[in-house]
């Protein structure tokens, strides 16, 4: 009866709730709602009693209430924190069922396979996909909707609009999650609790009382795989005409009207994102930085007939994604230009489109009534804390080194470079010399060790791990031992006041002395990064949180580009973006101080540090990591040497490498001039020629003349010869051999 051999609704009602599932009664009567009628009942605050399941969200129910509700009654298994933080995903429409699994192992292999599933009895087949997460799942979701479908009544006739006189549309859930405060039927219920008169049947993985605990990437992975069947939003795309009046068709909406799905896929292209799958014509996008999951979608159509990008992501930057997974932020084309290309300045984007020929006029003069103000309401009044200069004389403002005359407690910490100039690789070196209590690269002295996070959102949790684990054997330790160490790969979104509370309660809670976030500009809003005031601000507010939780924030950055001296090293003058180099009280510059030669796994970088504290210094570093497949496989050596050695071997570098380079021309001129010689004895009379001749007969001369002349003749190819001219004259000369002539 169970589909899962159990003997009884009983027994097995007994055993979801020893696995820690709170349960609940269903009717049988084809509704699968509740059973009202032996749910306990509460007071309304009227005198009056009605039956609830609101307690059964909070606790286990009791041996009594089971034996008090089974057999009669069908099984209802209860989401959230009552049973373990449990999450259902539930797959209503069963021609989705397949896609959507092959979608899943696509992104997670196997992932599925250890999360128990059960068929659902409705038509076509549904699924309910069990799983238990880290943090309590929010309420129930609707991730994914039909496009517009006519509707009907109960008895099956049209639902006509008396209005209109036409039959409504509505989208229907294609997908939906039940959480906190929801349920589903499981199986082991009787058929009649579903108006089919099927059961729900166990179909795959573990049993029920089996469901296990996922992590955030994979339980992510599931969400955005169902959001990327969605073909229905509910709002309005930013960058779609707002309705107001216009002599004629503005530049957005002229490239709104004129965009594909190629279109904004070659733009998120531009900025990192890449294709990972599709579902008909709708592309799956995965941002910046993120090696598995789907972060948004291409190719849904607006009701103005646009096509439009669905960003899923809540780490997207500068696209606004939607918190926890559960919904998404829709972009016209127009907006994912502007977004992209102007810092999601809508006016700059239009007027440069214009330019570019899309739009016919203007917008039309706007009333200014619609621009007076209203008035401000009155603000609590602001007050500054004094102290006298004796005070101040008295007071004692301790400086502590966390690195020996590198690194200064609380005070904020940027390290920059330009791409490539492994930035992240070396801020990990030092969070897991801070958290260890080692030597940052193996050379700079770390005084005691403190707790630390690392926030990282762009290179991806696999590359993190393994660089890591690296890095750890080559301090000789393990990286399951550093446990002053915290991951993360959320970031967060500066200006944001719930991100900035998200923030605090984090560093206090973990008691975190030092927060690495890399990189700075996936946090901050990218219309900004010219405005110095804003900048500032934005900084100074994230930074300020830091400081009143007794934390020190490390933030990674990029250089500007184009630089004069592009291998000398970095000055603080070189952060790019206003604010940073006015907000940084200590920095850390990485450049390479020669190009990298690809396939080598050798890096010759310089690092200059300094701060407001009075310290600095400029190094060398030879960092030494092998390649993927090389016969050592990939490890972590770091070598630090002063600014003259580095310099030294700068120099003795560059004369090897112009040397090796001359070298490498005089073998390809021998080369050359090797098939011109052999090309021009082909042509000549009986294959042979004396060596002037045949110098002004292949146009080369020379030591790599002479070279290929040796070559030639100790390879067989030519021997020596007499040519006798018409003059009666004989000379020395050289013939051509052929395969096989003696």
């Amino acid at each position: 009866m169970t589909g899962n051999g159990q003997s009884s609704t009983f027994d097995l009602a007994r055993k979801y709730v020893a696995a820690g599932l709170s349960v609940l009664p269903i009717a049988t009567d084809g509704t699968k709602g509740p059973d009202w009628r032996l749910l306990p009942r509460r007071g309304n605050g009227e005198g009056q009693l009605s039956a609830t399941w609101l307690p059964l969200q909070e606790r286990l129910p009791t041996g009594d209430e089971l034996r008090k509700w089974y057999g009669p009654a069908g099984i209802g298994v209860i989401g959230g924190k009552v049973s373990g933080n449990l999450e259902i995903l539930d797959i209503d429409d069963g021609e989705l069922v397949e896609p959507f699994k092959a979608a899943v192992e696509a992104e997670a292999p196997g992932l599925l396979d250890r999360l128990p599933q059960s068929q659902t009895p409705r038509d076509g087949g549904g699924l309910h996909i069990f799983y238990r997460s880290t943090i309590a799942p929010p309420g129930n979701s609707k991730l994914a909707k039909s496009e517009p479908r006519p509707q009907f009544n109960s008895d099956g006739e049209p639902n006509i609009d008396r209005r209109t006189g036409e039959q409504r549309l509505a989208p229907e859930t294609l997908i939906e999650t039940r959480g906190e405060g929801g349920y589903v039927v499981a199986p082991g219920s009787p058929g009649k609790c579903h108006k089919t008169g099927r059961e729900y049947r166990h179909v795959g993985g573990p049993p029920i009382t089996g469901i296990p605990i996922i992590s955030a990437v994979e339980r992510e992975i599931l969400l955005s795989v169902a959001q990327s069947f969605n073909r229905h939003v509910d709002q309005k795309p930013a960058g779609e005409a707002n309705g107001k009046p216009r002599d004629g068709l503005a530049p957005g909406d002229s490239f709104n009207q004129q965009a594909t799905t190629e279109t904004i896929l070659d733009l998120l292209a531009s900025a990192g994102w890449t294709v990972c799958g599709s579902t008909g014509d709708v592309m799956r996008v995965r941002r910046p930085g993120k090696s598995c999951g789907i972060s948004g979608t291409v190719g849904l159509v607006s009701k103005s007939g646009n096509v439009q990008f669905c960003c899923f992501s809540s780490n997207a930057h500068p696209f606004e994604g939607a918190g926890d997974g559960r919904s998404c932020s829709t972009y016209s084309a127009f907006a994912v230009y502007a977004t992209i290309n102007h810092g999601g300045d809508f006016s700059a984007a239009a007027r440069a489109l214009q330019g570019k020929g899309y739009g016919d006029q203007r917008p039309a003069r706007q009333d200014a009534g619609q621009f007076r103000r209203e008035p401000q309401q009155q603000q609590p009044a602001i007050t500054y804390k004094l102290m006298t200069s004796a005070e101040l004389d008295a007071a004692t403002f301790d400086i502590e080194f966390l690195v020996e005359w590198l690194l200064v407690a609380m005070q904020p910490l940027i390290l920059f470079g330009p791409q490539k100039a492994l930035k992240t690789s070396i801020l990990l070196d030092l969070l897991l010399s801070l958290a260890s209590g080692g030597k940052f690269l193996g050379y700079f002295n770390v005084t005691r060790a403190v707790r630390c996070l690392v926030m990282t959102g762009e290179s991806g949790m696999g590359v993190i791990q393994e660089t890591a684990r690296r890095q750890c054997k080559g301090m000789g330790i393990e990286l399951a031992q550093v446990g002053n160490l915290l991951w993360s790969e959320d970031l967060p979104r500066f200006g944001s006041i719930a991100h900035q509370d998200a923030l605090a309660r984090t560093l206090t809670e973990n008691e975190i002395e030092v927060v690495a976030i890399d990189p700075a500009y996936l946090t901050m809003p990218g219309g900004d990064a010219g405005n110095l005031m804003m900048q500032g601000e934005l900084l100074r507010g994230v930074s300020e949180v830091c400081r009143a939780c007794g934390c020190m924030m490390i933030l990674v950055h990029h250089s500007r580009k184009n630089r004069v001296d592009a291998h000398e090293p970095l000055e603080l003058s070189d952060l790019a973006w206003s604010g940073f180099a006015e907000f940084a009280r200590q920095w850390i510059g990485v450049n390479r101080n020669r190009p990298y030669r690809q396939g080598t796994g050798e890096h010759d970088l310089w690092l200059q540090y300094g701060g407001s504290a009075g310290h600095g210094g400029l190094h060398g570093l030879k960092i030494r990591e092998g390649i993927t497949s090389g016969s050592e496989g990939r490890f972590w050596d770091v070598s630090v040497m002063t600014e003259q050695e580095a310099r030294e071997q700068t120099q003795e570098t560059a004369a090897d490498a112009r040397r090796e380079k001359r070298e490498q021309q005089f073998r390809k001129d021998v080369e050359n001039a090797k098939e011109a010689i052999e090309g021009a004895l082909r042509s000549a009379d009986g294959n042979r020629d004396s060596k002037s001749q045949l110098r002004d007969r292949c146009g080369k001369k020379g030591k790599a003349f002479d070279e290929a002349i040796g070559e030639l003749l100790r390879t067989g190819r030519l021997e020596h010869c007499k040519i006798e001219r018409s003059n009666r004259q004989t000379y020395d000369g050289f013939k051509l051999k052929f395969k096989g002539e003696k």
